[in-house]
């Protein structure tokens, strides 16, 4: 989770007070951008709708991999979870027992949760 998911946070954060308060010129922006980023840019004269454009990019491209990332670890967690039988989880104590199973359903709710951001995500990036 640290190096998937906050790590990632901290660059998308990181990326963004660049962009916002001390930007790079934009030719270093466009230059990393994939090429149809590249070929869309060519039809914008002003440098700043340019940096908006890729600023908005960036931002949805970051958040888009660390919903993703959340939601493989999260499939994860379940797998580990789901690797205990019954038997195993009836021998531990009672308050044990109890951590497994909202451990279990805590992790099903939030890979459901996460499937509903990749889908917000995923308008976001077709609404802009």
């Amino acid at each position: 989770m640290e190096a998937r998911v906050f790590e990632a946070m901290d660059k998308m954060v990181d990326l963004h007070k660049e962009m916002t308060s001390y930007p790079r010129p934009i030719t270093y922006y466009i230059s990393k951008a994939p090429l149809d980023k590249r070929e869309e840019m060519k039809l914008i004269d002003s440098d700043k709708e340019k940096l908006d454009k890729l600023h908005l990019f960036e931002m949805q491209k970051h958040t888009e991999n660390i919903v993703r990332a959340m939601k493989e670890l999260s499939l994860q967690l379940m797998n580990i979870l789901n690797i205990k039988t019954d038997t195993q989880v009836k021998q531990l104590q009672y308050p044990n027992q109890l951590m497994y199973v909202d451990a279990k359903n805590a992790s099903l709710y939030f890979a459901q949760d996460l499937d509903k951001s990749i889908l917000d995500v995923e308008h976001w990036k077709n609404s802009k």
